[in-house]
């Protein structure tokens, strides 16, 4: 059996987690535990950089910012990374005191904190790992799915970049969470996963395949993908703006007095402000657990006390968070409307299940718009684990939250598996650049199944269009790669094709199943070859 450890590198949070066969012939999920408190088995996606090249991550890092290590002292205190990574890709770099921070080695320092304590555990167990199957959100791109692979290597998972192409995977965030619920159905079963972190809102509507009594796999089918960018951070940022800077509450004025800034500040200033200093980041943390208790509670009373600073008691009631964020209620009813649309699901009761993910799927007014479509039965955190084996090995008994730790169990699942586990979709458009129209040409379109763009090289059946170099006087030509998804259309590679002149071509596109990035073929329709000169890491894509 080969092992793989399988990771959830959350816009908020990151866990680890190994899936193996115990002593007992059995399968088992072994969550890693990271930390001292609950829950121990996450820890911040946050990082600490000194304008020395140092970087601290994880629990440390928030630790020594909140203890006073902030900007002033030469330190710069970096959260929502994984958001940044997305809107950057391989730019993405910080500045600390006017030094360079690459974002690869900041997203490399959380990866090394899952790594000292996931290959402790693998050892106490016994078990050889091979590689990692690690969760990104919907229509996340390749070129940010290779700095992921640069960064496990950084961290020490791989040996050289070869080992890391070769040993990585990639699965949707969504997908994992319904692989971890499917992985104990004793019926074929048609879910809506609904997986609403701190940064994004993914959805995925899978057929769960029966994997019980068979002598083989049979991979579950995604239907349909979709995702918005919000998270459970903005949610924070609405209610602080509209409920927090209320007169009736605390108000703009009060709050900037307080923290000795300008009055007048607008309340989305004002947040932005609190972000960059000491006693403003605990403010928001204790805006935050406010907003958590308003999911347990229907009224909080807040009170805040910082080193010179301090609020009085207010009481928040359930209804001024959800005022706060009616607007936002509205496009998360639109997304799953527009999920369903797009997997043809006519009847939201043809839904049998809806699996709830992250930590932001627990709000009340979330669970009820789902309940609204979905009705009152249909809406689930998952199902619950007694792994007696697992405990057996735990010093330590802590309660596992199924919300927060699903994705990385279906990971894990993926990680133990020799076989498909998931027949996919695909996540976006890929296509070409077209020079004399200046426009994108798509291939392969989003929700196209990944296995339909396999290629077949013997019979030249595959997904591909027809392109001509009319000039027989070019020395050489040029193919820019695209994507097409949520952030707009972005290069990905450049494949040159040398003597080109007075052939036509075929461009071939295909997405490969397990690390779900694509691959491009050309074949020379005149001279009835393939281009096999071309090196593959040029037929696959490149850094911008």
């Amino acid at each position: 059996m080969i092992y793989k450890y399988g990771i959830d590198f959350g816009t908020t949070n990151s866990s680890i987690a190994i899936r193996f066969v115990g002593d007992d012939n059995k399968e088992h999920t072994k969550l890693i535990e990271l930390k001292d408190t609950l829950p121990k088995e996450i820890i911040p996606s946050v990082v600490l950089a000194d304008d020395e090249g140092n970087i601290i991550a994880g629990e440390d890092a928030l630790d020594q910012y909140i203890q006073g290590a902030g900007d002033s002292k030469g330190r710069r205190f970096i959260k929502q990374i994984k958001l940044e990574l997305e809107k950057k890709g391989s730019r993405l770099n910080y500045t600390v005191s006017g030094k360079r921070v690459a974002g690869v080695d900041a997203i490399a320092a959380i990866f090394k904190v899952l790594r000292l304590k996931a290959e402790k555990e693998a050892t106490l167990l016994g078990i050889e790992m091979s590689g990692v199957v690690l969760g990104v959100p919907v229509q996340y791109g390749d070129i940010q799915k290779n700095v992921l692979k640069q960064a496990l290597f950084k961290a020490g998972f791989y040996e050289s970049m070869a080992e890391a192409e070769k040993e990585t995977e990639f699965v949707s965030e969504p997908v994992a969470v319904a692989i971890h619920y499917g992985i104990k159905l004793e019926r074929d079963t048609t879910v809506l996963v609904f997986d609403f972190g701190g940064g994004t809102l993914d959805l995925a509507i899978v057929n769960l395949k029966n994997q019980v009594a068979h002598d083989r796999l049979h991979p579950h089918e995604t239907i349909a993908k979709e995702r918005i960018t919000l998270g459970g951070e903005e949610l924070t940022r609405l209610f602080f703006i509209k409920s927090f800077c209320a007169p009736e509450k605390y108000g703009t004025k009060k709050i900037c007095s307080e923290f000795g800034f300008r009055g007048d500040l607008s309340p989305e200033a004002l947040w932005e402000k609190l972000l960059q200093c000491e006693d403003g980041i605990r403010f928001i943390a204790a805006v935050e657990r406010c907003k958590c208790a308003l999911s347990v509670d229907s009224k909080n009373t807040f009170s805040f006390i910082g080193k010179d600073i301090q609020f009085e008691d207010q009481v928040f009631y359930r209804n001024d968070f959800e005022d706060a964020i009616e607007n936002k209620l509205d496009d998360i009813d639109s997304l799953i409307r527009r999920c369903l649309e797009s997997g043809k699901i006519n009847d939201p009761y043809d839904i049998d299940q809806v699996i709830l993910a992250g930590g932001s799927s627990m709000i009340p007014a979330v669970q009820r718009c789902l309940i609204d479509i979905f009705g009152p039965q249909r809406v689930s955190g998952g199902p619950s684990s007694n792994d007696t084996y697992i405990k057996a090995h735990r010093k330590n008994k802590a309660i596992e939250s199924e919300v927060l730790t699903s994705i990385v169990r279906g990971l894990a699942i993926v990680g133990c598996k020799n076989g498909s586990l998931i027949d996919d979709i695909v996540d976006c458009d890929y296509g070409v650049w077209d020079t004399v129209r200046d426009n994108f040409v798509p291939i392969i379109l989003k929700d196209t199944r990944v296995k339909d763009t396999v290629l077949d090289k013997i019979s030249c059946q595959g997904i591909h269009i027809k392109a001509k170099c009319s000039n027989p006087d070019l020395p050489k030509v040029k193919i820019e790669v695209y994507q097409r998804n949520l952030t707009g259309k972005h290069k990905i590679g450049t494949i040159e094709i040398s003597d080109p002149g007075g052939r036509e071509y075929l461009i071939y596109m295909e997405v490969d199943k397990k690390q779900a990035i694509l691959v491009v073929s050309i074949y020379d329709d005149v001279q009835k070859r393939w281009f096999d000169e071309i090196p593959l890491d040029e037929r696959q894509y490149f850094l911008e």
